[in-house]
């Protein structure tokens, strides 16, 4: 009908006739309802850590197996060429605690050994602390091994504490000894195992 001088125009939608780009508009509501399930505490929205999953029998079988154990630390290199008290350093001593701790190694009464350690189970922030000879030593658990110098007396144990749970299951976490990898029972917060060194 062309009676009332108008002339058909074809159908527009909301988008055109204010400019709106659909797909941004799309993306722009399916970021809105994520916000909205991560407000009500729906972990879909961003990655989080899982928390380590050892049920009771993994961990029978791990505390067996940690009996039976037995290994040392990794030797250290104490060549007179190396600045022996650079090694040290790690340890956080003063030049004449270093001082003294050295001495105490070259009359035997004090031995020096690597210890590596790692998270076992699923990286979620646990932490381990690692005592000897009156020197305790934190260190983040992760995935990636982190070798630790230990300063230790011979015959006398070189202890693992859990200091925190990242996110439940237990402070999970396996040592290198001169034996190979051993894999550590489930430690709780506070807990305190000693390492089986000769």
């Amino acid at each position: 009908m062309r009676g009332h001088g108008l002339a058909t125009q074809p159908a527009t939608t909301a988008s055109e006739r204010f400019g709106i780009n659909r797909t941004a508009a799309l993306g722009a509501a399916a970021g809105i309802m994520l916000l909205g399930l991560g407000a009500f505490g729906f972990g879909a929205v961003s990655p989080v850590s899982r928390s380590d999953q050892i049920s009771g029998s993994q961990a029978a079988m791990l505390a067996a197996g940690f009996r039976n154990a037995s290994g040392s630390l990794l030797p250290v290199d104490l060549s007179a060429n190396q600045d022996r008290s650079k090694l040290l350093d790690s340890l956080n001593l003063t030049k004449p605690q270093a001082e003294r701790l050295l001495a105490m190694v070259d009359r035997g009464e004090r031995t020096l050994g690597w210890l590596t350690l790692w998270d076992s189970s699923d990286e979620d922030g646990d932490v381990a602390s690692i005592t000897a000879s009156g020197i305790t030593q934190h260190v983040m658990l992760t995935r990636a091994p982190t070798r630790v110098l230990v300063a230790y007396i011979p015959g006398q144990p070189v202890y693992i504490t859990g200091e925190r749970d990242g996110m439940g299951g237990g402070v999970t976490l396996s040592v290198e000894l001169s034996t190979g990898p051993l894999p550590l029972p489930p430690l709780a917060v506070g807990q305190t195992i000693a390492l089986p060194i000769q």
